[in-house]
Order: C-alpha cells, then sequence, then structure tokens
C-alpha cells in the first residue's frame, strides 16, 4: 500500500511520454535501437526527472490541493512531505549520476532540464510564464535524447524541439484553469495551439529523407483528433470534462514523438515509441495522469 502511495506521487502513466520524448530525439539524431544501453539510460534519466518534477509539483501545490484536490498523496496524508522531497533528492541525483555515463552534453542536458523544473514548480507557476517554462522542460526533454551528437551537427534537430515546445506550451495553457470550470476563450485558443503543433509536424521531414503519404495522413488525423477533444471541452467546460482532455492531449505526446522520429527515420524505426501508448493505458487504469 506504501508503494502504492509513492507510485501515486509519481504518476506512472506519464512517465512513458517522458521516455517517449528522448526516445525521438535520440532516433531523430541519428542513434539506433541495437544501442539498448544508451537507450536505457536515457529512458531511466528521464523517468527520473519527470518522476521528480511531478512530486515536486505537488510539494508546491500542498496548500492549494489541499483545498481543490485533498485525495492526492501528500495533502491526504499517505505520503509526508518530508518523504516526498527525500525521494525528489534521490531521483535528481541518480538522473545526474547516470547522465555523467552518457556524456559531459547529457549531463548538461539534464542540469538544464533540472533548473527548469525548479523554476516552473517553484517560482513561475502561477504566472503568465509558467505555460512556456513547462514547455522548455518538454523540450529539453527531447534534447536530452538528442544529447548524443552535437547539436550544430544536426542544425534540422531545432525544428522538433520548437514544435515540442509549442505543443506543451498550448497543452499547459489549456489546462491553467483544470482545477474548475475554465474560460471557452483558453480552451479556444489552447486547443488551436495544440493542433498547430502537431500540423506543425508535416514540416519537420529532413531534407535527406522523403515522408510518403501516410505520414501526412497521420498528422492530419492526429491533428483532427485532438481539435475533436478540444471542441468536446469547449462546449462542456466542466472541470472532468477538461480534465479527461487534457489527459488526453499529454498521452498525445507519444503520438507526436512518433512521428518526430518517423519524419527522420521511417516508420519502422519509430514503432518502438508507438508501443510506450500500451503500458500508458494499462496504467491509466489505477493512476491518475492530472
Amino acid at each position: 500500500m506504501k508503494l502504492r502511495n509513492y507510485l501515486s506521487l509519481l504518476r506512472p502513466p506519464n512517465v512513458f511520454t517522458s521516455v517517449a520524448d528522448v526516445l525521438a530525439g535520440f532516433l531523430y539524431v541519428g542513434g539506433w535501437l541495437d544501442d539498448w544501453i544508451t537507450i536505457l539510460l536515457l529512458a531511466l534519466i528521464s523517468a527520473c526527472l519527470y518522476g521528480a518534477g511531478i512530486a515536486f509539483n505537488d510539494v508546491c501545490d500542498l496548500t492549494r490541493d489541499a483545498v481543490q484536490r485533498p485525495d492526492r498523496p501528500i495533502p491526504s496524508g499517505r505520503v509526508s512531505r518530508s518523504a516526498a522531497l527525500l525521494l525528489i533528492g534521490v531521483l535528481v541525483i541518480v538522473a545526474l549520476k547516470l547522465s555523467a555515463l552518457v556524456s559531459s552534453r547529457t549531463l548538461a542536458t539534464t542540469g538544464l532540464l533540472v533548473l527548469a523544473i525548479i523554476l516552473y514548480d517553484w517560482a513561475v507557476k502561477s504566472t503568465p510564464l509558467a505555460p512556456g517554462v513547462m514547455g522548455c522542460c518538454r523540450a529539453l526533454n527531447v534534447a536530452l535524447g538528442m544529447s548524443i551528437v552535437p547539436l550544430e551537427d544536426n542544425g534540422t534537430a531545432v525544428g522538433p524541439l520548437v514544435l515540442m515546445w509549442f505543443y506543451v506550451t498550448s497543452l499547459t495553457f489549456f489546462a491553467r484553469k483544470e482545477g474548475g470550470d475554465s474560460e471557452r476563450a483558453r480552451l479556444i485558443l489552447g486547443t488551436l495551439g495544440v493542433c498547430s503543433a502537431v500540423i506543425g509536424l508535416a514540416l519537420i521531414v529532413p531534407p535527406h529523407r522523403t515522408a510518403h503519404g501516410a505520414y501526412f495522413l497521420f498528422v492530419a488525423a492526429l491533428s483532427a483528433s485532438l481539435a475533436y477533444l478540444g471542441i468536446i471541452a469547449i462546449r462542456d467546460r466542466s472541470q472532468p470534462q477538461v480534465q479527461r482532455t487534457v489527459g488526453h492531449f499529454v498521452m498525445a505526446i507519444i503520438l507526436i514523438d512518433l512521428a518526430i522520429a518517423w519524419a527522420a527515420r521511417g516508420l519502422v524505426v519509430a514503432t518502438p515509441i508507438a508501443l510506450l501508448l500500451v503500458p500508458t493505458l494499462l496504467l491509466r487504469k489505477w493512476f491518475r495522469m492530472t
């Protein structure tokens, strides 16, 4: 039971969206699936940082959650604040140590991501800067996978980073009032941003690659699906519906990562990213995503 409480704090379904980010970045810049040691290290680093960020978010939101979400692990007393902070510290240290095993660029990117997480949770979450900083966290997570090569050796890598930043910034803007009924204008703008970012995936195919029609059909279908989900939330605007839509938008990050890898390496190489949807959907039955 105690283990379940700690897992609830870390929101396991979301962790696989983070792993998808680093795998997409790794594949986009030329990594190979047979380099399983590097993939495993990057996945563990990303999972540790995501878990630490989620837990730190709940630590910082303790006062608000005590009123709006008293069932969460910390305000409910199932996990103490001091135990949560200890867990966060352990996860960050493990991530930094594992990063040093990959490369100095990976370690530097991990350090930047830790700073971005602290900045978001501790300083800007309640300010208008929050969506953009959260977008930076996700973009840095993709960059973590790309850290196996110098950025100047793969200038086209900037495109996926910008699109991930824009998608998550829009998602976070959409979700800003998920604890209560949301303003229609916020939901409309957030949905437009999310869909625009997905449509932008059509532009990130590297010059040396030729994307087939199936890729562009996938991008169009994903954008249309997210637009449909957004419209449902815009019409309803209730807390439960907005939270459900936010959960779908978060899961769609795996499909965006699939598209990023697909654009650069083809569908066969990118397919393992799609498989991350399986544990995400299974764990979603037992643990919350938002």
